[in-house]
């Protein structure tokens, strides 16, 4: 009996330290898990922290990446102010600048339309550039600017300069290595699908024709313009295949896009106005004598040749869907032609599958062209947003927005001018445009949308703002003039005024306005006098003054959001 008692309490204990080191197991495995639950959550937060440190890294190098191009780009415009201007004004129809088309500071165009001012993803900003330009506020800014060009000379043709260099090919100085250099371009940005783009056309820097070719070469458009001499007569490289030309020039079968980087319109060629092909431009002059003046819409990239209004849009269903500018992929489709021709009806068409663009950001008929991704500047940006400075809202805005006062909608002289939309609302466009009258605009083939005022050359009739002296009446050219304090021919962008000298009053003898010269404005406060009346010019462009450009950017990994904002100053003096 005691024995069995004896074993019975043996078990009792053995037990009791079994279910002992049960708990501490259990205690030993919570603990664990905790410890390592912990160390998991710190992990998770440090690989966070790290996540999003590289995620702003990556945004700060893109957001300098950005900067510096964009800004460098506006260092270079060519279009600036005037020694003596506050700010860029555009060209208007007919003026002059001490008789010539346009200042030396004057060179090329900047175009800008905000489109929607409440959607910041549809503004579009194109404008020429110089890589010489330099001024005293921007040093050393010397460049070149680089692209493809392919050889136009025949294989197995000798390529002897003396002969095949007058063209794009040959101006880096090499043949047959498919490069271009230039020191001038027109540059092209805007947003789409999330991506924004920056397209750069080159100018043919035309420094290296042939000896044999110069004697016939007696303008600009002919010295752009890629040929060679055959027989004693110079031929277009540019000619088509189908138009048999002379051997051993077989004719360019390319789409242009795919071989060139250049600034082309489509048109007659300057050695036989009976072949149409690509134009190349080769001078930022904005003089019409001899030159292709990228000042007219109508010749420059984006824009359509024969309307000169840029192609941002398409339709569908009834719907406006804005696109900016055909990307490189697109150009470079063997579908696409222009400017070597205008069978891909790439200013007009409008049968893009829209699921498609909304889900690529692709333009289905001319996708998948072999230069895709070469425009690209910046992925995942939200907004990309252009603002000019505003005088009298004093601050920077969207034309056309409820914030604007000198670039509201109603102040717009030119209406007509704009992005091809059918569904059109407000044009909303600010363009530094040409000086060319009609009959100067003719012979270049240039339709009628390049014969009207400046795009955003306000109307301001406000005349309190520009004569706080005296009211105004208002009246015609060669309508008698009697100023009992003040009278005024609103010209356009120009106000001729009509006052008393000396504060006189109650003039009895009429008089008729003058016979302004055309370059009347430029440098001029004071017109003509006749007996007792003061004849005054007030030019009432309003300049921009200032640029700003937003962008709004997102990393996808650590889905931070960013904000790049750059400020350019027009108000300079490149003479100093």
């Amino acid at each position: 009996m005691r024995k069995e008692i004896s074993l019975n309490a043996s078990t009792a204990g053995r037990s009791d330290r079994a279910a002992f080191t049960l708990v501490e197991m259990l205690v030993s495995i919570g603990l664990m898990l905790l410890v390592m639950s912990l160390f998991a959550e710190i992990f998770s937060l440090a690989v966070t922290a790290m996540t999003t440190q590289i995620g702003l890294a990556k945004n700060d190098q893109r957001a300098r990446t950005a900067f510096i191009v964009i800004d460098n780009d506006l260092k270079r415009m060519s279009f600036r102010a005037l020694d003596g201007q506050q700010g860029i004004v555009p060209l208007v129809p007919g003026l002059r600048y001490n008789g010539v088309h346009a200042g030396s500071q004057q060179q090329g165009y900047i175009y800008y339309s905000e489109n929607n001012p409440v959607d910041d993803t549809e503004d579009v900003l194109q404008f020429t550039v110089m890589g010489s330009q330099q001024s005293n506020r921007y040093p050393g800014q010397l460049v070149d600017y680089y692209g493809r060009a392919n050889s136009l000379t025949p294989s197995g043709v000798n390529d002897d300069p003396r002969f095949w260099s007058d063209q794009p090919d040959w101006d880096d100085g090499t043949n047959r290595d498919g490069v271009s250099v230039s020191g001038q371009a027109e540059v092209t940005y805007f947003l789409r699908h999330g991506t924004l783009y920056r397209r750069t056309l080159l100018l043919r820097d035309a420094t290296s024709t042939p000896d044999n070719l110069q004697p016939f070469e007696t303008n600009n458009q002919q010295r752009s313009q890629p040929a060679v001499l055959i027989g004693g007569v110079p031929t277009d490289l540019m000619r088509s295949a189908a138009s048999s030309p002379p051997a051993p020039v077989t004719g360019y079968t390319g789409n242009f896009y795919s071989d060139f980087d250049y600034s082309a319109h489509y048109g007659n060629s300057p050695y036989d106005p009976s072949f149409q092909v690509a134009i190349f431009h080769g001078s930022l002059n904005n003089s019409a004598d001899g030159n292709w003046p990228l000042g007219v819409p109508h010749f420059r990239f984006g824009h359509s040749s024969s309307s000169g209004r840029p192609r941002e849009y398409f339709v569908s269903g009834g719907t406006d869907y804005f696109f900016g500018r055909y990307t490189h992929e697109e150009t470079s489709n063997t579908n696409f032609q222009y400017p070597q021709s205008i069978t891909g009806n790439v200013f007009g068409r409008n049968d893009f599958d829209l699921n498609f663009y909304l889900a690529t950001g692709r333009l289905d008929k001319f996708a998948d062209g072999s230069r895709r991704g070469t425009d690209i500047l910046m992925n995942n940006v939200h907004s990309f947003d252009v603002e000019i400075w505003d005088d009298r809202a004093n601050r920077f805005v969207d034309i056309g927005s409820t914030n604007a006062n000198d670039f509201l909608p109603a102040n717009n002289l030119n209406t007509n001018y704009g992005p091809i939309k059918p569904n059109a609302g407000q044009v909303n466009v600010f363009d530094t445009w040409h000086s060319l009258t009609p009959g100067e605009l003719s012979p270049l083939n240039a339709g009628v949308i390049g014969t009207g005022q400046a795009p955003y050359v306000p109307k301001n009739r406000d005349i309190s703002t520009i004569l706080p002296w005296a009211p105004a009446q208002t009246y015609n050219v060669g309508d008698p003039v009697k100023p009992i304090s003040a009278a005024l021919h609103f010209n356009g962008a120009i106000y001729y005024v009509c006052r008393p000298k000396n504060g006189l009053t109650g003039l009895s003898d009429a008089t008729t306005e003058p016979t302004w010269p055309k370059d009347a404005i430029v440098g001029a406060s004071e017109g003509p006098d006749t007996t007792g009346i003061n004849w005054d010019v007030i030019d009432n462009r309003k300049p921009i003054r200032a640029l700003r450009i937003i962008i709004r950017f997102r990393d996808p990994n650590s889905d931070q959001m960013r904000q790049m904002t750059m400020v350019h100053s027009f108000n300079e003096d490149l003479d100093e």
